[in-house]
């Protein structure tokens, strides 16, 4: 094992280590919040499962309004000799529609903003219009995105993007922050190198667990829902075309994502939580 590769092991551990703090000195999020209208922001076709599939599942369950927005198309998850671009997100969208419908959204409240996948940080003005539209106009109770340190520039881009509307928004919602690749150096070192990431990075994590209130989801049923919706997208799972170097997610990644329990980050709702 080189170097970069014991890091990066070193990395994973250490940020499974602090979510478990996270998890055991979160708030259980009771049945009285799955009344709550909420809006999903996904970076990408199935980060609305992978991150936050048993908070929408509960929520759809009690009858609570549910919008989620998908930001990017999926396009360039892998680059196919069988597939064009084109056609990978056109799987790709119906992947997360056959996802949600399985989580129990109504398809009128699933939005696509079209962003090409990859380049949503070369796009922020634009995106900030976009979500800030979206978000005036459902106006729900609680604003769920991707966390703005996780280690997917798009999942950054996107919080930023929902952050900088709310500056100057006079929505009073909710903010809850869902992770997803918060084990890779670039979700606390923004893809910098050097012999003291990993010690960096390790600091950061822990101030922000420290500081920044969580809650956390437990329901063994909606968690059965999740797992059934995360099936839906098979481009993600599975190797769709038989090429040799279709990407899938690990299952060391998956088995962390796909377990019994989600964990939110308040990042705004609660004094002095917020994350930047």
């Amino acid at each position: 094992m080189t170097i970069k590769d014991r890091g990066r092991a070193a990395l994973r551990r250490g940020a499974d280590a602090l979510l478990w703090v996270a998890r055991r000195r979160a708030t259980i999020v009771g049945e009285e919040a799955s009344t709550r209208s909420c809006l999903v922001f996904a970076p990408h076709p199935d980060d609305e499962t992978l991150g936050c599939g048993a908070l929408v599942a509960r929520r759809t369950r009690a009858g609570a309004q549910v919008h989620v927005v998908v930001a990017t198309d999926g396009c360039n998850s892998f680059s196919s000799a069988r597939l064009t671009p084109a056609e990978l997100a056109a799987v790709r969208h119906h992947e997360v529609l056959a996802a949600l419908a399985t989580l129990g959204v109504d398809p009128e409240k699933v939005g696509f903003l079209g962003f090409e996948d990859g380049s949503l940080a070369e796009h922020l003005g634009a995106l900030v219009e976009r979500v800030g539209g979206v978000i005036d106009r459902v106006d729900a109770d609680d604003l769920v995105v991707p966390f703005v340190v996780d280690g997917h520039p798009d999942h950054r881009a996107l919080a930023t993007a929902v952050r900088e509307h709310l500056q100057r928004s006079d929505h009073r919602g909710r903010v809850l922050a869902y992770p997803v690749w918060l084990g890779q150096r670039d979700a606390w070192t923004a893809g910098r190198h050097g012999t003291s990431v990993l010690g960096e990075a390790m600091s950061r994590f822990a101030d922000v667990v420290a500081r920044v209130p969580t809650e956390i989801v437990v329901d063994p049923m909606a968690a059965r829902a999740k797992r059934q919706a995360a099936d839906c997208h098979r481009s993600q799972l599975t190797n769709l075309t038989g090429e040799p170097d279709w990407p899938t997610l690990r299952p060391r990644d998956l088995q962390r994502l796909l377990r019994d329990e989600e964990v939110y980050f308040v990042v705004r709702g609660t004094p002095g939580a917020t994350v930047r």
